[in-house]
């Protein structure tokens, strides 16, 4: 009786061997598959953003929610951003929409005087003799995480402003919160 079950103990190793086998090259075959799937999108993703193929239709119509009907608005895309140039209100603004043609945030010219009185003091403490050149105020979308790239760094939200100093010499970014907080951001090429 033993002889009659050792072909059958091998036959189901032989059948066990050949469907690992079959199951493997399955798993190879799609991996294959998703990894030709996916350079083919990054091709043609990096296609799209050398040929400028412009500005997502998503952005737009998303941006007319979140704005309502503003007479002349400017489009761009930069950097994987939608980008909406536009007046309200007497404040030019410029909207920045994310991948998913959401509302990353909006970013406004200010000026020395609109920085909260602590982060001017502390600036004019820890950056001496450095005059301030540009002020931006970035109001973020609290209801979206995704972040940007501002001033060559990637940024994750967070309402701020973005003061840029500079001297002979010296030309960088401070980083001043709603309370006055201030914190250095990033150093600029001359």
């Amino acid at each position: 009786m033993k002889q009659k079950r050792r072909p059958a103990v091998i036959l189901m190793l032989i059948a066990g061997l050949v469907t690992t086998g079959v199951v493997q090259a399955g798993v190879t075959d799609a991996a294959k598959k998703a990894a030709r799937e996916n350079r083919k999108a990054s091709r043609q993703e990096r296609k799209m953003e050398k040929a400028g193929s412009g500005v997502s239709d998503l952005s737009k119509t998303a941006f007319y929610q979140d704005f309502g009907d503003v007479a002349q608005v400017s489009w761009q895309r930069r950097k994987g951003l939608d980008e909406a140039s536009f007046e309200q209100n007497g404040h030019e603004l410029t909207a920045y929409y994310g991948v998913e043609s959401t509302l990353l945030g909006t970013s406004e010219s200010k000026t020395w005087s609109d920085i909260p009185e602590p982060g001017k003091k502390s600036i004019e403490k820890y950056y001496p003799g450095m005059m301030p050149v540009a002020v931006i105020w970035y109001d973020d979308n609290e209801a979206n995480d995704e972040g940007l790239e501002i001033y060559g760094n990637f940024f994750e939200g967070r309402d701020n402003y973005f003061v840029q100093l500079k001297s002979p010499g010296k030309d960088l970014v401070v980083k001043v919160d709603p309370e006055g907080n201030v914190e250095y951001y990033a150093k600029l090429t001359e």
